[in-house]
This record gives C-alpha cells, structure tokens and sequence, in this order.
C-alpha cells in the first residue's frame, strides 16, 4: 500500500514538475532584427505567465524602427502591442484568437516563429 502512495506522490511530482518547466521554456525575451532599403527594425517579444492552471501568458510586442526615405534614415520610432494567448499543447503554439496571432515555438531550440518571422530567446 505504501508503495502505491509512493508511486502516486511520484509522479504527481513529475507531472507538477514537468508543467513548470514547459512554463519556463515558454516565457522570456525574444528578438529579432532586419534591415532593408527602406527599413531597418528590432523587435522584441516578452512572454510572460498570466495564468498558469489555464495555460494563458501575456505577449508584449515590441518594436524600434528606422524608416529610410530618399536615402535619409528617418528619426527611430517605437510601437509596443499587448495581448493574452493561450498554449496549445497540440499545436506547441500560444494562440490569440481576437486577431488570429499565433506564436509557434520550435522544439528543442530557443526560438519562436510569428509567421515567417524567427525570433531568438535571450533570456
């Protein structure tokens, strides 16, 4: 009987521990930068835990960028975006419904994918 108990505390403790850790895999600071002859940006992603029994995180998305117009680099500007997604444990992505975003993490590597945007984890 007591090795059932044991058995059971066990693995409770590893089902815990392993929601834990995918929640620590999920969050952090993410970012990306391109540059083209009209444009040169950095983008950043933060995700963060909002809820975790319901698997929701908060997403701000935030963007530095430089227009080039006429050959002239423009003053930077900055636009920041805030939303809730939710994890899919099907589809190992955070999905937004209200506007269709979605944020796929690439197993076994510190990256995330909006679109065909990559963004790397830097902490």
């Amino acid at each position: 009987m007591k090795l059932i108990q044991l058995s059971i505390i066990v693995l409770l403790a590893s089902l815990l521990g392993s929601c834990g850790n995918k929640s620590q895999e999920l969050t952090g600071a993410y970012v990306t930068q391109f540059k083209n002859e009209y444009s040169s940006a950095t983008d950043t992603l933060l995700i963060s835990v909002y809820s975790l029994p319901d698997k929701i995180y908060n997403v701000e998305y935030r963007a530095g960028f430089q227009k080039v117009r006429n050959g002239i680099v423009q003053p930077k500007e900055f636009k920041i975006k805030q939303w809730k997604a939710t994890w899919n444990d099907e589809k190992m992505i955070l999905e937004e419904t209200g506007l269709g975003r979605q944020i796929q993490f690439i197993s076994n590597k510190p990256v995330v994918l909006i679109g065909d945007m990559e963004y790397h984890k830097i902490k």
